[in-house]
């Protein structure tokens, strides 16, 4: 089984709270897809720098090293 494509994909979810929050959030979520069909997914969220930080990384940094390898 090989990694064939790894995607992120970034939402914008409203929080719902009152006065002083934030209107919104970022969630992320991270799949990984394989030649055998099988996807696997997380998500990728707050604490830390963000989802659509850490997903950057994930997709400029990570990803060419993975896809094409054995699981």
């Amino acid at each position: 089984m090989k990694i064939t494509d790894i995607r992120v994909e970034v939402a914008e979810v409203p929080t719902g709270y009152g006065r002083g929050s934030p209107p919104n959030f970022s969630l992320g979520g991270l799949s990984i897809d394989t030649n055998d069909g099988v996807t696997g997914n997380a998500f990728i969220s707050f604490p830390g720098i963000g989802p659509v930080q850490t997903g950057g990384r994930i997709l400029a940094l990570r990803r060419p090293r993975l896809l094409g390898r054995k699981l």
